[in-house]
């Protein structure tokens, strides 16, 4: 049987630390106690106990390497003296979760909210949500970590989805998972596939040796052990095994199980004897200033993390770097040199830029001899010019004159330079730059090597009403007009750029001459008049989009870069009207192709041609008699133009607008007024029509003659003053009343009893005369002769009663 040992076995630094220190001070004869286990292994704890730990009261008092919360730190240093175990990377997870939550992010921890871990992080993150299932959070801004024990997948399953279900603006991610525990996870998942028994060492209540439980679990046979007591026997068809343990478990323990199963017939598959495979797991040596090959494991906000083969991660902080932080990726290999290393918080720190600087410096002396640019960045201003730091590492001057820096606006992206100066002065380099031959170079190159028809790409620079202007390279710029955006003429630049956006454009016209360019962005598209004849034919009924109203017709749409005119005689049949009473911009119209010019670019449509002609059944529409309702469109001086459909529109002469006199057609009509008319005469091939408005109603004036005569007494209201006399307003027609046959001044509205004095046919009409005096005269005649009726009879009745009132013989 074979016995495979994995790499990871034996204490994480963290519990190697806790459980030394504890040791120290129980051998130095310290009373020692604390609340918990020191760490989750019982084995451990009972030689810890057998030393002297206490869990009741002592002189010292010990955090365990999971941490505990703030308040209860300070109430136990009030009464006793504090050795503080919490792994460093524990108490990272602390820090940084405190210092999110106070920049205002909402903190999720993907963690079991019992762990002791997770009992201290809520003293330093107050408003953490800690779950081992994703919530949906409502934040502005989220940030995510995981206890440190935790499975790297199942966070990143965690993190992703929670990231799916989330409202948010910003998301950050904080990988605070163990580095140790992590590559312990992929140990186990690799090895287990290969063993057909996997053995898993570490207490029962270690979380992450029961993770890597259930990680071997799932590809072979696996048992959790704390001692080799718990293995009687090997289970038959076993023919290799292999072995692994918590961070928790001391490799003496991982030393027992091996020699045990060595004991029941196993043998170890590598040559070396099993102190030296303990060995090759623990700590290389590696010394201060010792030149190293390490991984990328994860990053921070201003450092990345690494292995070097030590049993702790690396960590190399931002200015030890060549690159900025979001640019390592995970896995990427690099050469770094070790600075210092704290063996008791298992911290190293290395350096990328030291072993990178010599290699920098004969690629940069390579570049001042061949001509070739170089990328830098400018740091800060000083006298006579500017320090530029090259790819992180190497310092070089920069005069102002060279620079093309103005009014000190120092950019803060890297810039492109050329070495003017190298000079080595042992072990210094004097390198002075210049920005203004770099781009005095390039403008050479550029105008030339380019021509017209090549595509370059550039940055927006601003955007004016004509156009754009776009920068190309430094000190190059282009102009890209408005009628070179699309071939949709409607589109601006503004439309579908925006300043700082980058852009390919194609170089239409270039003069080397004065430094000018003329680029074009519709140039890169396809042209659609190429396949305009192919895609549409005269007689064709399509479908656009109204763009513009012009006095002439309005221009339709048809698709992006092809507009057609619809002409004004293209779209009414009859009498031109309004076209905004038509159409509207942005309407969605039929229309019918008469003509395409490709060549030329142009259309022509017809509006009216989809509509159809509605003059083609005019007579049996609107038969001469019928009677018909419209509008009114047009007022003239001597009549009125009525729309009845579109299309369709009858004049109506001023003569017949009323049955009365009108001397201004607006005195009883308003333009869009509805009117009702019958249709007099009809000229089909003409596209005319005559109406009367009048003949509506039954002529007023042959009824009143058939029902008065001159003499007759009539009651008048008075409608209007004229110069000789009066209008007054009787059974629908006009009575004139001249000022002469007036009893006394009138004013309009007053209502009068007159006398008709006269009765003239003039056509249709009568002029009809009244007189109020003749009507008093007659009245006053009649009185006359009443009175005189009257005495007369008084005076015979007086003459009889004389002659009764005497004999008769004197009668």
């Amino acid at each position: 049987m074979q016995i495979k040992i994995a790499k990871g076995i034996g204490f994480c630094f963290g519990v190697e630390k806790a459980v030394n220190v504890t040791k120290e001070l129980l051998k130095s004869g310290k009373n020692v106690f604390t609340d918990d286990d020191i760490v989750h292994n019982k084995q451990v704890m009972e030689e810890l106990e057998r030393l002297g730990l206490s869990y009741d009261n002592g002189d010292i008092y010990l955090i365990r390497a999971h941490g505990l919360p703030k308040e209860k730190i300070e109430k136990i240093k009030k009464e006793h003296r504090v050795v503080d175990l919490t792994c460093n990377i524990v108490y990272n997870l602390f820090k940084t979760v405190e210092v999110y939550e106070n920049k205002g992010y909402q903190v999720v921890v993907y963690g079991k909210i019992t762990h002791p871990e997770m009992i201290a992080l809520k003293s330093y993150s107050k408003n953490a949500i800690i779950t081992m299932e994703p919530l949906v959070i409502k934040s502005d801004k989220i940030f995510v970590a995981s206890q440190t024990t935790m499975s790297y997948k199942d966070f990143e399953n965690f993190y992703n989805k929670l990231k799916d279900i989330s409202i948010y603006n910003e998301f950050k991610v904080f990988n605070s998972i163990c580095n140790i525990t992590h590559n312990r996870e992929i140990e186990v998942e690799k090895l287990s596939k290969e063993v057909d028994l996997m053995i898993v060492v570490g207490g029962k209540h270690s979380s992450n040796t029961r993770k890597l439980f259930n990680i071997a679990s799932q590809h072979t046979k696996a048992i959790h052990i704390e001692t080799i007591d718990e293995i009687k026997e090997i289970p038959k068809g076993v023919d290799s095994v292999g072995i692994i343990s918590g961070t928790s478990t001391p490799k003496e323990i991982v030393e027992e199980i091996a020699a045990g199963l060595k004991k029941l017939g196993g043998m170890l598959q590598m040559e070396n004897n099993f102190e030296k495979l303990l060995d090759s797991y623990l700590f290389d040596n590696v010394r201060k200033g010792e030149i190293v090959e390490a991984v990328v494991l994860r990053k921070g906000e201003s450092e990345i993390f690494v292995d070097f083969g030590w049993k702790s991660e690396g960590v190399v902080t931002s200015d030890e770097l060549v690159k900025d932080v979001k640019d390592y990726k995970i896995g990427e290999k690099l050469s770094l040199i070790l600075l210092r290393k704290n063996d008791d918080e298992g911290i190293a720190y290395l350096s990328e830029k030291i072993v990178y600087s010599k290699k920098l410096k004969e690629i940069l002396k390579e570049k001042f001899e061949k001509g070739e640019k170089i990328i830098g960045k400018v740091n800060s201003e000083i006298k006579g010019g500017y320090k530029v730091l090259i790819e992180n590492t190497i310092q070089a001057f920069l005069p102002k004159s060279e620079s093309m820096i103005f009014d000190g606006n120092i950019p803060k992206s890297p810039l492109e330079f050329k070495i003017i100066k190298f000079e080595e002065r042992g072990k210094r380099l004097n390198i002075i730059l210049s920005r203004k031959a770099f781009i005095n170079e390039q403008k050479e190159k550029f105008f030339n090597e380019r021509k017209e028809g090549d595509i370059i790409e550039g940055i927006v620079k601003k955007i004016e009403k004509f156009g754009a202007f776009v920068r190309i390279f430094e000190g190059i710029d282009g102009l890209l007009p408005n009628s070179e955006v699309s071939y949709d003429t409607s589109l601006k630049v503004e439309d579908v750029l925006s300043e700082g956006q980058s852009v390919k454009l194609y170089i239409k016209k270039i003069d080397k001459e004065n430094r000018k360019i003329l680029l074009s962005l519709k140039e890169l598209m396809p042209d659609p008049w190429q396949n305009v004849t192919k895609k549409y034919k005269v007689g064709d009924i399509v479908s656009g989009k109204v763009k513009n109203i012009l006095s002439y017709g309005f221009y339709v749409n048809l698709e992006p870069g092809v507009d057609g005119l619809v002409h004004i005689d293209d779209i009414f049949w009859g009498r031109r009207g309004k076209i905004s009473d038509i159409v509207s911009v942005g309407d969605i119209v039929k229309v019918m192709i008469k003509e395409i010019d490709p060549n030329n670019k142009k259309m022509r449509l017809s509006y009216k041609e989809v509509e159809g002609d509605p003059w083609e059944n005019i007579e049996e529409k609107y038969p001469v008699g019928n009677t018909i309702t419209g509008t009114v469109s047009f007022i003239l001086d001597k009549g009125v133009i009525v729309e009845i459909e579109r299309g369709i529109s009858g004049f109506c002469p001023i003569s017949e607008i009323s049955w009365n006199y009108i001397s201004s057609v607006k005195d009883v009509l308003n333009e869009g007024q509805k009117v009702k008319a019958v249709i007099t005469e009809l000229d089909k091939e003409n596209r005319k029509m005559r109406l009367s408005i009048k003949r509506v109603q039954e002529n007023p004036w042959k009824k009143f003659k058939d029902n008065h005569k001159i003499g007759d007494i009539v009651a008048v209201k008075v409608i209007k003053e004229l110069k000789s006399g009066y209008v007054g307003a009787c059974e629908n027609v006009e009575i004139y009343l001249p000022k002469s046959h007036v009893l006394k001044e009138i004013t309009l509205g007053d209502e009068l009893k007159v006398k008709i004095i006269q009765i003239k046919e003039d056509g249709e009409i009568l002029r009809i005369t009244a007189s109020e005096k003749e009507l008093e005269n007659e009245k006053v005649i009649d009185s006359l002769k009443e009175e005189f009726e009257n005495e007369r009879y008084t005076t015979i009745e007086r003459k009889v009663d004389n002659a009764n009132s005497i004999d008769s013989g004197q009668e």
